[in-house]
């Protein structure tokens, strides 16, 4: 993680590896995505090695102000494989920071995971979401709606090499999903992820979602698409 100023000048950078997280090796890491919290603190997102070959899902807050670790979390699904966040969205009005990314149940399957985490990195919530089998579904974006809910963003599973873009709303108390929309390209049985999604201030009743989508046999274009929220 680095810190530029406006005139594009360095101020800190920092690099971390697997072996701050307790059983995390030197090896694969990769940071997806980070927010913006607390006193201008940052809470990035992403997935590290873990000792016995595993790849685990981790969140670090750093200070904005040097880039010093100031709390790390980790989560290792029931596989001990293929875990990651791959989104994070801070709440200045709860508090909390949200993440979302893929929890890997057995081999070949995996679930959309959402958590909530507060300021200090105790988790305060779970929620997964599957598709048909949980064929390997996860989560990719997430922002905070003006009502204080969630909307996430990501692919669903429909068959083996067949992904579904995914969005979805849902309370940010952890309850249920209160929708759910889905969206594909021109192929059938082609892959489709949404990978991040943003809040429209005004209308507030609308999200924008962008990713990947297969429009033809071997051809994979950007997608960019404006979702009602229901609202």
């Amino acid at each position: 993680a680095a810190k530029f100023g406006p005139d594009g000048t360095q101020i800190w950078s920092q690099v971390y590896n697997g072996t701050i997280f307790p059983g995390g090796l030197n090896s694969n890491e990769a940071a997806n995505d980070f927010a913006v919290g607390d006193s201008g603190n940052l809470y990035v997102v992403g997935n590290n090695q873990g000792v016995v070959g595993g790849q685990n899902a981790f969140l670090i807050k750093l200070n904005g102000t040097t880039g010093a670790l100031q709390l790390s979390a980790t989560m290792n699904g029931n596989l001990n494989s293929a875990d990651a966040f791959y989104g994070v969205a801070y709440d200045s009005g709860n508090m909390g920071v949200y993440v979302t990314g893929v929890e890997t149940q057995t081999i070949g399957s995996g679930n959309l995971v959402v958590k909530k985490y507060n300021v200090g990195g105790a988790l305060q919530w779970t929620r997964t979401e599957s598709g048909p089998g949980s064929l390997g579904d996860s989560g990719r974006g997430i922002s905070i709606h003006a009502s204080g809910d969630l909307i996430v963003t990501g692919q669903k599973m429909i068959a083996a090499g067949n992904a579904r873009g995914w969005l979805m709303r849902m309370p940010a108390n952890g309850g249920a999903s209160l929708w759910s929309a889905e969206f594909n390209g021109n192929v059938n049985n082609s892959v489709t992820i949404g990978r991040r999604v943003s809040q429209v201030a005004n209308p507030a009743s609308m999200s924008y979602v962008v990713g990947t989508v297969m429009t033809s046999i071997g051809n994979q274009d950007g997608y960019i698409g404006q979702f009602d929220n229901g609202t």
